[in-house]
């Protein structure tokens, strides 16, 4: 394994630590704090780390960078998982029928979510992966902000 094989793996494993240890105390933040407030924080957060990271070079950038990144969507996962229940408590005649959606679209989007990564990058170059997909997550974050009432 080559030095930078080494440095990626540890900079993938940055993006991943964090949720590990946070996701229990940002699940009850969001309890505490509102569900909505902690989605919008973790996204804003998530999409401003991940756009810096395009313009970074060195590999200890990289890193805290991506554990940043790491923080926001630890913020992400359980303010989803807990509005997902509340809006399926709301409807339990159709609960089967909603998780199902809900797999659906999680998968669809580990499946297309990559495709399109990488025609962008070859278009545009990996680091503008970074920046598009940092700027999408604060504007969806802007987005939900608007239109959730």
């Amino acid at each position: 394994i080559s030095i930078l094989q080494e440095k990626s793996a540890f900079v993938m494993a940055c993006f991943v630590i964090p949720s590990v240890f946070l996701q229990g105390f940002t699940g009850y933040l969001a309890d505490k704090k509102g569900k909505k407030n902690v989605l919008l924080g973790g996204l804003i957060i998530a999409g401003i780390f991940l756009s810096l990271f395009s313009f970074g070079q060195s590999f200890l950038f990289k890193a805290l960078l991506a554990l940043g990144s790491a923080i926001g969507a630890s913020m992400v996962k359980p303010a989803v998982d807990g509005l997902f229940i509340d809006v399926i408590d709301g409807h339990k005649d159709g609960e089967e029928e909603v998780a199902g959606l809900r797999s659906t679209a999680h998968n669809l989007g580990y499946i297309i979510g990559p495709i399109l990564a990488g025609f962008l990058a070859k278009a545009m170059g990996m680091p503008s992966v970074f920046l598009i997909y940092g700027v999408v997550l604060v504007l969806g974050a802007g987005a939900i902000k608007a239109l959730w009432r």
